[in-house]
């Protein structure tokens, strides 16, 4: 699980996923990674989403959340080289 804080630098993804990029070179294990990376829009329109498609890329990995917010926006996401469904709950389900 992960979380960016709005506004962090491109510097700040590039170490995380630099983070994940060494272990994933050196191991073979498959991956899911959970998290508000706090990219408005995160296919190929800054450079911080950028990053993380050639993070994406690099590793054949998906992000598989198409849950959208009241906005239109996915708050989070869901990178996986694995077969996951991701739906919305109910909305009169309740976390306890």
């Amino acid at each position: 699980m992960v979380y960016f804080p709005p506004n962090s630098g491109t510097e700040t993804y590039e170490c995380y996923l630099g983070f994940f990029e060494n272990i994933l070179l050196c191991e073979e294990c498959n991956v899911l990674i959970l998290g508000d990376f706090n990219l408005p829009c995160y296919t190929n329109c800054d450079n911080k989403s950028l990053v993380l498609q050639e993070f994406l890329n690099l590793f054949n990995l998906k992000q598989i959340n198409n849950v959208l917010n009241f906005m239109g926006r996915c708050l989070v996401l869901v990178i996986t080289d694995v077969e996951v469904d991701v739906s919305r709950a109910d909305e009169d389900a309740r976390l306890v």
